[in-house]
């Protein structure tokens, strides 16, 4: 009786506000703080322990963004319900937080979004919890004025950094948020010569972009008018310079700041056409080949931005017979006069999509064919894929199960039948560029998640690369004497690209898996080697030099042995500062590359 009085007596003074000794305080509040530290402890575990085990994969993308969301749910039952603390303290302590972290998600920096939610409401719910624990000696309304504080000020504290730069793998690095990101620094850098209208020239003294623009009348074998080249295979024959890069490095010509974005180059005669974001507008760029100065811009209103995939344009300009036609990241498909950037016509890609909003942007290159430009626009069944009229735009087909990637049509012939691949999180499908008629398909689905590099092509073989832990598929297809197709999935070896395009070489593959390198025998999928650690880079196949030239995440440029035996790198120079996810290009003896900040022009060594 004595015992419960004294117990009884202890938590009233406790909860009214007398702080007590460790030793006495009441066991039943004590042990109500365990549910909570285990839940954080879960949190954390889900947060780091996918990443080492099995990065990139689809059990660490959910355990990423689950973590935070199922330790915040776990956590308002445990305190709604519990009986540790006092009523009032629990309702108003939880509107309170509630609250806070609302204006904390409205307030901050955009560049925060989803790394707030993966990594910073953890935190701030750590320090919470770690505060409550360490004054479990104090009295509640101590107890509670304190946690809440600490809490606080970490929410505010916030409030003044933005993310500087955050590679494929979530390595982000934090800046205090008033110091200018490149972009602005860029766009300060335009005021003095930006064109105040669209289309003029921003040379010092503007004049006709027609008498600036010197183009040919036909793209010859050393241009590169599109994505990858003119076979969409990142492969560049004829090519041939020295390989000892310390006697002779590739010579720095010229170097230019630009506008964020992933495009690439596309390249015909001496004009170099681009696309990157100018502040609240996204911009085609045409730029001289042999200077980086900026020949022609057209603007159009739009900004795209994801916390984890940055800022700007994803896709690559093509270039046709005189015309530029290019794919915003928000769905808008244009076609320009190559030598002024005058809108010829324009069509909305993202109009009357029945599937989710694309997280990462359109990221689709325009592709020729026939008098038509075929775009995937991953619109759901039916709508994967869109032909217009290359003379005005209008909708010719749509195709396609496609509800997500981030892959662009290519345009091969296997069995002697011309035929559209269209890669998506279905699968891939072989489209008539004609009609849209659904030649053949082998389906991978991959639900809610995204496909982002180019189908492999060998003969009548599809090579199909998937990240996060999936691997890359042979698919031998050959067509039958009735006329139909018949599909054989062969194997799934362990080379799993996330965003990195692959290249063939004399029987063997070469790309990424992950951030590392890897070769695989074409015939069987069985490993050659992996090495060369270029985190989320691209490549550009030599084959004249029996070399692959590689573009590292962090602006390193590498010249890699392309030989089964072994990895072995030739020559390695660093040529970007910042992340660089763009396709590097050569045309004549020049390596053009550039990322989300900056771009330049290197020439190569003789041999």
């Amino acid at each position: 009786m004595s015992d419960s009085v004294s117990s009884a007596s202890e938590v009233n003074a406790y909860s009214a506000g007398t702080s007590v000794d460790d030793s006495s305080v009441p066991s039943e509040v004590r042990l109500w703080m365990t549910p909570a530290i285990i839940i954080m402890a879960v949190v954390w575990a889900l947060l780091i322990i996918p990443g080492m085990i099995a990065p990139l994969t689809i059990m660490h993308f959910v355990s990423l963004q689950g973590a935070g969301v199922l330790g915040t749910l776990s956590l308002t039952l445990w305190w709604l319900l519990s009986r540790g603390v006092p009523g009032k303290t629990r309702l108003l302590g939880y509107v309170t937080i509630l609250a806070i972290t609302i204006a904390t998600f409205m307030l901050m920096n955009k560049s925060l979004g989803i790394t707030m939610l993966i990594y910073g409401l953890p935190t701030a719910l750590t320090i919470l919890i770690g505060s409550l624990t360490l004054l479990r000696t104090k009295a509640w309304p101590t107890r509670s004025r304190v946690s809440l504080a600490a809490f606080t000020a970490f929410m505010v504290a916030i409030q003044f950094v933005r993310i500087g730069q955050i590679d494929a793998a979530f390595a982000f690095s934090l800046v205090p948020r008033w110091i200018p990101t490149a972009e602005d620094k860029f766009l300060a850098s335009l005021q003095d010569d930006q064109p105040t209208a669209e289309n003029q020239s921003s040379e010092a003294e503007p004049t006709d972009a027609t008498e600036l623009v010197n183009l040919p009348n036909d793209v010859s074998d050393t241009d590169w008018a599109e994505f990858r080249g003119p076979r969409r295979d990142g492969v560049l024959p004829g090519v041939t310079f020295a390989k000892d890069w310390e006697t002779t490095p590739p010579k720095e010509i010229w170097r230019s700041d630009v506008g964020p974005g992933w495009s690439s180059f596309c390249i015909v005669g001496d004009v170099l056409f681009t696309q990157e974001q100018r502040g609240e507008q996204e911009v085609v760029v045409a730029y001289s080949a042999l200077t980086g100065k900026s020949l022609w811009i057209t603007s159009n209103e739009g900004r795209f931005e994801a916390s984890m995939g940055g800022v700007g344009p994803r896709a690559t300009p093509t270039y046709h017979d005189g015309r530029l036609y290019v794919t915003g990241a928000n769905g808008l498909i244009q076609c320009l006069d190559a030598k002024t950037g005058n809108v010829i016509w324009s069509f909305d890609g993202a109009e009357g999509r029945e599937a989710a909003p694309l997280a990462w942007g359109f990221a689709s290159s325009p592709l020729i064919h026939q008098g038509k430009v075929l775009v995937v626009t991953s619109g759901g069944d039916g709508q994967g894929a869109v032909a217009l009229d290359q003379e005005d735009g209008s909708v010719i087909w749509r195709a396609g199960h496609g509800s997500h990637t981030y892959s662009s049509c290519q345009l091969e012939t296997i069995d002697s039948v011309q035929q559209a691949l269209v890669v998506s999180d279905w699968g891939v499908e072989a489209l008539n560029p004609d009609t849209g008629e659904v030649i053949w398909g082998s389906e991978w689905l991959i639900d809610g998640m995204p496909r982002v590099v180019q189908p492999l092509v060998v003969g009548n073989t599809v090579y199909l690369g998937t990240g996060y832990g999936n691997g890359t598929r042979r698919i031998d297809v050959a067509k039958q004497d009735d006329g139909s197709w018949s599909v054989n999935e062969d194997w799934t070896a362990n080379l799993k690209p996330y965003f990195n395009d692959m290249v063939y070489h004399q029987g063997h593959i070469y790309g990424f898996d992950g951030p590392i390198m890897l070769s695989i025998d074409a015939e069987t999928g069985d490993k050659n080697w992996k090495g060369g650690r270029y985190g989320h880079g691209q490549a550009l196949l030599l084959p004249a030099m029996d070399a692959i030239l590689v573009i590292g995440e962090k602006g390193e440029l590498a010249l890699v042995d392309a030989s089964p035996e072994k990895f072995v790198e030739l020559a390695q120079m660093q040529v970007l500062e910042g992340i660089t996810w763009n396709h590097p290009v050569i045309v004549g003896n020049r390596l053009y590359v550039r990322n989300a900040e900056q771009m330049a022009c290197y020439e190569l060594p003789e041999e």
